[in-house]
C-alpha cells in the first residue's frame, strides 16, 4: 500500500513538475528509495494476481448470478404468456335510501324495502353466462374465538336471501345490462356493528358462472341502522342513600345519539338534618363527575369441529368476553344552586329498614343542569341486541353466540359534612372532616336519529287499485225523466238580463257616443 501511494505521487508529480521534484531528482539516496518502493509494489501486485488465478478452480459459481438469471428467464416467460382478457365487470347500484329500521326489533314497522340493480358491463362481443345469482349474507367475525387458528371459530356466516336471476345459459352482447331485484328486509335483523370484540356485517354477493367454467364474484357491503323515535316525556330516575335522608333525582331524554349533546337535570334533596341538641348537620356538594360507559359482550360459538357434543363444559361450546370503555366524561366543580332553606316533598314514600315512617318533606336541596355528550372520536356504537346465529352458521351449536351492546350514565357526587350551631345563625359552618362519595348508575339508550320517523309502508303513494272510480256517485239523487229543458235555467237569466241592461246603458251614455 505505501508503494502504491508513492507511485501515484510520482506519477502526479511527473505531469506537473515543480521545485520539489527538482529537489527529489538531485538527491540520489531518496531517488533510490523511491525506485525500490515502486519495484516492491509491482511485485506484490503480480503475486496477488497469481494467487487469484490459482484459486479460480476452487471458486463456486455465483449464486447471485444464478438468481438474476432465473429472474430474467421468468420475466421473459411471463412476457411470452398471453394476457388474460377481462370478460365482464360487475357492480351493484342501490336504488333505495340507506337502510334504517324504525322502532325496536320486538315491536316496530314492517321492515325495510330494499331495491337495487345488478349491473353487468360486457367487454367482448358476447359472453355466455350459465348461472347468475345474488345473495344477502350475514357475517359474524369474532376477535377472541374459541380457537384462534380455526377459521370456523373466527368467522361464521348465514345466507338470509338468494335471488336467482337466471339458471339457464344466456348470451349477452357487448353492452351494459341491468337486472333489478328487491326484497322487504325483516325488522328483527340487528344493525351493522364494528365492535372491539366482534364485528357484524351484511354483504350483497353477486356470482356469475361463465360457459368456460370461470366464476366472477362481486361483493357490496350493506350498512343497516336502527333508530328509536324520540319521546316527549323524559326519563325520571330516583336514588335513595340510607341511612341518610339524601335523595337524588335525575331527568334526561329516553334516547340519546352518538353525535350531539343531551340535557340532564339533577336534584339532590335532604341536605339538612336537625339534631336533638339544637345544632344542624348539613351536606355540601363539592364535586360532580359524570361519564358514559359502553358495555360490549360477545359470545363466540365453537365450530362443529371443536365443539364437544355431550360435554358439560360450556367453554367447549362458546366463549364470552365483556369489555367496558368510557365514551364521554366530564367533571364539574361549580355551576349548581344550593338552597338549605328549601322544603322539598319526599319522593320516598316507603320506609327504609333502618328508619321509621319517612318524613313528608326534606330540607335543603341542590339543583344542577348540565349537558352530557358522547365523544365522536372514540367511535361510539349504538345499542345492539343481536340474536344467536343459526345452528348451521354456529357449527351445530346454535343459541350460544351473539353481540350485545348497552350504555349507562354514571354520576358520582363528592359530599362534605358540615356542622352549624343554631344559636348563632350568623356563624360560619364548620367542616367536620367527614365526606362521602355517592355513585349512581342510570341506563341510557344510544340510537341513531330517526329523522321524520315515517316508515316506507306509510309514505308510499297509492297504487291504481286503491284509487276509487271517478267521478264519485252522489247519494239521494234520482234521474230526471220529464220533457226536455229548452229554456235556460232561471239562475242564468239574471246574468243575461244584467248583460243586456249594461249594454243599453253603454249605448245611451252620451260620453260613449262622443268617444
Amino acid at each position: 500500500m505505501p508503494g502504491r501511494l508513492l507511485r501515484w505521487e510520482r506519477s502526479s508529480h511527473a505531469h506537473a513538475p515543480n521545485q520539489s521534484e527538482n529537489v527529489v531528482a538531485q538527491s540520489s539516496p531518496l531517488k533510490k528509495f523511491l525506485q525500490k518502493a515502486d519495484n516492491d509494489s509491482r511485485g506484490s501486485t503480480e503475486l496477488m494476481d497469481k494467487r487469484r488465478s490459482s484459486m479460480d478452480h476452487f471458486k463456486r459459481t455465483s449464486i447471485i448470478g444464478k438468481i438474476h438469471g432465473s429472474d430474467k428467464k421468468e420475466t421473459q416467460r411471463e412476457a411470452s404468456l398471453p394476457a388474460i382478457p377481462q370478460v365482464m365487470k360487475m357492480s351493484i347500484q342501490m336504488e333505495s335510501p340507506p337502510i334504517l329500521f324504525l322502532g325496536p326489533a320486538s315491536n316496530s314497522s314492517a321492515g325495510f324495502l330494499m331495491s337495487a340493480q345488478l349491473k353487468l358491463d360486457v367487454i367482448p362481443d358476447r359472453v355466455t353466462i350459465n348461472e347468475l345469482e345474488v345473495e344477502l349474507r350475514e357475517t359474524y367475525h369474532y376477535m377472541k374465538p374459541v380457537v384462534s387458528s380455526c377459521p370456523g371459530c373466527t368467522e361464521s356466516s348465514n345466507t338470509l336471501r338468494t335471488w336467482r336471476i337466471f339458471n339457464e345459459p344466456r348470451t349477452l352482447n357487448s353492452h351494459k345490462h341491468f337486472f333489478p331485484f328487491s326484497e322487504v328486509l325483516p325488522d328483527h335483523l340487528p344493525a351493522t356493528t364494528h365492535g372491539n370484540l366482534a364485528i357484524l356485517t351484511y354483504n350483497l354477493i353477486a356470482k356469475a358462472t361463465l360457459s368456460t367454467g370461470k366464476k366472477i364474484t362481486h361483493c357490496h357491503e350493506l350498512e343497516m341502522k336502527r333508530a328509536l323515535p324520540p319521546s316527549r316525556e323524559p326519563k325520571h330516575f330516583k336514588r335513595i342513600f340510607p341511612p341518610t335522608k339524601l335523595v337524588a333525582e335525575a331527568f334526561f331524554p329516553q334516547t340519546i345519539h352518538p353525535i350531539g349533546s343531551f340535557p340532564v337535570e339533577f336534584r339532590l334533596s335532604g341536605l339538612v338534618s336537625p339534631s336533638r341538641d339544637g345544632s344542624i348537620s348539613r351536606c355540601r356538594l363539592r364535586r360532580l363527575m359524570w361519564r358514559i360507559e359502553q358495555h360490549e359482550t360477545a359470545h363466540a360459538p365453537a365450530c362443529a369441529r371443536h365443539s364437544e357434543k355431550g360435554s358439560s363444559r360450556e367453554s367447549s361450546k362458546s366463549r364470552s368476553h365483556t369489555e367496558t370503555r368510557i365514551i364521554g366524561h366530564d367533571e364539574l366543580k361549580s355551576g349548581w344552586k344550593t338552597d338549605y332553606a328549601a322544603v322539598v316533598p319526599n319522593p320516598n314514600t316507603k320506609p327504609q329498614p333502618t328508619t321509621t315512617e319517612p318524613d313528608a318533606t326534606l330540607l335543603g336541596a341542590v339543583e344542577l343542569d348540565f349537558r352530557a355528550h358522547i365523544l365522536n372520536n372514540l367511535r361510539p356504537l349504538c345499542d345492539v341486541d343481536s340474536p344467536s346465529p343459526s345452528p348451521s352458521s354456529a357449527g351445530g351449536e346454535g343459541g350460544s353466540g351473539g353481540i350485545h351492546l348497552t350504555h349507562s350514565l354514571v354520576v358520582e357526587l363528592v359530599i362534605e359534612d358540615e356542622w352549624v350551631p343554631t344559636r348563632s345563625p350568623a356563624a360560619v359552618a364548620t367542616p367536620t372532616g367527614a365526606a362521602r362519595v355517592l355513585k349512581m348508575t342510570f341506563k341510557v339508550v344510544v340510537t341513531e336519529r330517526a329523522g321524520l320517523g315515517i316508515a316506507w309502508d306509510e309514505e308510499q303513494p297509492p297504487v291504481y287499485e286503491d284509487v276509487p272510480p271517478s267521478p264519485p256517485h252522489y247519494a239521494g239523487i234520482e234521474p230526471y225523466f220529464g220533457p226536455p229543458l229548452d229554456e235556460p235555467p232561471e239562475g242564468l237569466s239574471l246574468g243575461m238580463e244584467a248583460e243586456t241592461s249594461l249594454g243599453r246603458r253603454v249605448e245611451e251614455d252620451p260620453l260613449v257616443e262622443m268617444m
